[in-house]
């Protein structure tokens, strides 16, 4: 009987379109990820709540809301960073700096396909 509740949890026939569009924004975020931290690094700064929060952090949950909003227009979103975070006084060297714009582009490239 354990055996049959193992499997049936781990049947993914009905959600397989939502894990397959999951894992594959995941793949492009990891990649968009990777290609930020070699252009830059991993500066970060401090939103209000004083917890750090870095360039790859706004890009990829970009490129996954984006992802998921184009495959499920219905569903809700709920995310960790927003706007307010690029308001503070610590982010404005980050976002006068032409890497950030680089990575942006980087990710509107990315977007567009």
């Amino acid at each position: 009987m354990i055996v049959k509740e193992i499997d049936d949890a781990m049947n993914l026939e009905p959600w397989q379109r939502e894990f397959d569009v999951a894992l594959g924004a995941v793949r492009e975020a990891a990649m968009l990820a990777r290609d930020i931290r070699q252009q830059i690094g991993e500066h970060a700064f401090l939103k209000a709540d004083r917890s750090p929060v870095t360039v790859a952090d706004f890009a990829v949950q970009a490129l996954v809301a984006h992802r998921l909003g184009q495959a499920f227009p219905d569903d809700p979103l709920v995310a960790e960073e927003d706007s307010a975070s690029l308001q503070v006084p610590d982010a404005r060297p980050t976002l006068q700096s032409h890497a950030w714009l680089a990575c942006f582009g980087r990710l509107k490239a990315t977007i567009s396909t």
